[in-house]
């Protein structure tokens, strides 16, 4: 559903968004989106299994590194926290949040997690925080990497939140927000943050979606923005539809007629050769990724874990070096019960042997 590359749902760009979407043509023979994925798929490396905290059904993650340490953070929608497990070996460290409750620094079942940098990546002195959507609190709730609150917003604009995504701009940091059980075409906010006195601040911008058509919105809940777009999946229609940051519908989606289950976690990879952008197909018996550019829309390969790896929600890239492997690891979710880490390694070598489209 980043680093510099840790914060790999940030893209610069929005202000570029009506004129990359208005180019972007998928071409069947740079290889098309709607290409049925191998039977088999290839698999790349297991590294680990995490452990040492028990079940609470577990949806999202975010990556980090913390004093040299790289860190997980996954939140854990019946525990109502965010858990913190070690980047390199699964091992569960602690877990963020003062339980159940409205108060700050309590969690409502925490949905997603997201990294962000403020007010900008490139900014001299930008602070690191992790943005957390609360469904049952409606609203957002920004932590330090160490887990104090630093502020709370969106209660008067959100219903039932789901996912989020930050885009850098000269005006400063926006983020989007997935709300549901609203009119689709209220099913998209925009907020500015903006760093006040220690505090996350943000402020309610905007409100989009298609009412109907082929850009209408569905059952939605992710979202990443990626080449100045914003790609939104839909679990009704199986796939993403793309818009533009100022929220309108491009005529694009991404991944129709190759997704099978519910398109779930996002995550944006930088490979040689350009940026990836990976969807995560969540099927029961198995999860499978599908690899896309995300300038073009062009379809890359399609891939899965080691065995056993199923019903997938959240994933995160780490770009930093573990044990098993010097590029990093792609970490997911499994049957909401643990993570698993996947060698970068073996995806990089997929991508060359695939071509860049």
């Amino acid at each position: 559903m980043i680093s510099e590359s840790v914060y790999q749902r940030a893209i610069v760009g929005l202000l570029a968004v009506a004129s990359a979407s208005a180019a972007v043509r998928p071409d069947p023979a740079r290889g098309d989106t709607t290409r049925p994925a191998p039977s088999d798929p290839p698999r790349i490396e297991r590294l680990w299994v995490s452990s040492g905290v028990d079940y609470a059904n577990t949806d999202s993650l975010a990556t980090l590194r913390v004093g040299g340490a790289g860190r997980v953070y996954a939140t854990v929608k019946e525990g109502d926290r965010l858990d913190v497990f070690d980047a390199g070996t699964g091992a569960f460290r602690r877990s963020v949040g003062d339980g159940e409750g409205e108060a700050p620094g309590q969690l409502d079942r925490p949905n997603d997690v997201i990294a962000v940098k403020l007010p900008a990546p490139w900014a001299a002195e930008s602070v690191r925080r992790l943005i957390v959507v609360e469904r049952n609190n409606h609203r957002i709730q920004a932590f330090t990497p160490r887990g104090e609150s630093k502020g709370v917003f969106g209660t008067e604009a959100l219903n039932r939140p789901y996912g989020a995504t930050v885009a850098y701009t000269e005006e400063g940091a926006r983020l989007f927000v997935t709300d549901t059980e609203v009119a689709p075409e209220k099913k998209l906010k925009v907020f500015s943050l903006r760093q006040r006195d220690g505090k996350v601040a943000g402020r309610h911008l905007d409100t989009f979606g298609e009412a109907a058509g082929p850009g209408r919105l569905g059952e939605i809940e992710t979202l990443l923005f990626a080449s100045g777009r914003l790609f939104v999946s839909d679990e009704s229609a199986k796939h993403l539809k793309v818009y533009t940051g100022d929220g309108s519908f491009t005529g694009h989606t991404v991944g129709e007629g190759l997704i099978r289950g519910d398109p779930e976690g996002l995550a944006l990879l930088e490979a040689p050769g350009g940026q990836v952008l990976i969807v995560t197909d969540q099927r029961e018996s198995i999860t499978v990724w599908h690899a896309f550019d995300p300038a073009t829309l062009a379809h890359r390969l399609s891939f899965t874990g080691e065995a056993p790896i199923a019903d997938t929600d959240g994933i995160a890239v780490y770009p930093h070096p573990v044990p098993g492997d010097d590029r990093g690891a792609l970490i997911a979710v499994h049957r909401d019960r643990d993570l698993r880490a996947f060698g970068l390694s073996g995806l990089h070598r997929l991508l060359e042997r695939s071509g860049r489209p």
